[in-house]
């Protein structure tokens, strides 16, 4: 019955499983979003931001299966935050919470919107899955921009750091945009290999989409090939002007 909860949420929402509870992998097969997983290939910049962001040296590199799904992230709100993860779901048993006794002060923070076969923590500060930012650091170096990240925290709503040589062009724009404004952002379509957004921006900016960049995307604004930028070390975006556009990813 969660599952059908989940699946009725009217944005795109990621959750994150512990243990037992919403087992990765059989997630997807029911056409929900977990961020994590048991088993596959890892791609290289999930396993460093995982292993410097979230829980330091996780993923090793030795013969045990790699996973994401055990352990209570604690202590990480903002980059929990920026991938969109709105619910932590966690067995309803007292041997989760006797396994992992720091999880009882993750979930004093948190709001209980569902307790059946599985206890469910409401997230309400999660960054929507696309968003706009007006401001941006550009900073090419992998360990730089992930120690930017850890210190910007509930600064990554509103500034993007993008992974990428410096853009005067681009920079130029930036410095005369608001930090904030009314732009919106709505997915219009959503599936495995396309995107397509719907954006009004007042001022010009990043559009950010939480999921995972790769080189092989490709962008297009109002029918244009636009730029995929590699954005906060793991996600993608595309540069806008101020105006309506369609982007399809």
């Amino acid at each position: 019955p969660y599952i059908e909860g989940l699946k009725s949420s009217p944005r795109r929402i990621r959750s994150y499983g512990n243990f037992w509870a919403f087992y990765p992998n059989t997630a997807t097969g029911f056409g929900v979003d977990d961020l994590g997983y048991f088993f596959g290939l890892v791609p290289k910049r999930f396993v460093n931001f995982v292993n410097h962001l979230l829980i330091k040296d996780h993923f090793k590199n030795d013969n045990r299966p790699p996973a994401l799904r055990a352990i209570p992230i604690q202590d990480k709100k903002y980059l929990l935050d920026l991938l969109n993860v709105r619910y932590i779901i966690a067995p309803a048993t007292d041997r989760f919470s006797k396994m992992f006794p720091h999880f009882k002060e993750i979930s004093k923070k948190l709001k209980t919107v569902y307790a059946n076969e599985v206890i469910i923590y409401d997230r309400p500060d999660a960054f929507p899955r696309v968003f706009i930012v007006h401001k941006g650091i550009f900073q090419p170096d992998k360990d730089k921009s992930l120690a930017l990240l850890s210190r910007l925290g509930a600064g990554l709503r509103h500034v993007a750091v993008l992974n990428h040589p410096l853009n005067p062009k681009i920079q130029e724009y930036l410095e005369t945009t608001p930090s904030t404004d009314n732009s919106t952002a709505r997915i219009i379509k959503y599936t495995p290999n396309e995107v397509i957004i719907d954006t009004r921006l007042e001022h010009a900016g990043f559009l950010v989409l939480s999921d995972a960049f790769h080189p092989d995307w490709k962008v297009y604004v109002n029918g244009r090939v636009g730029k995929v930028f590699q954005t906060d070390y793991l996600l993608r975006s595309v540069f806008l002007p101020e105006g309506q556009h369609r982007v399809r990813f």
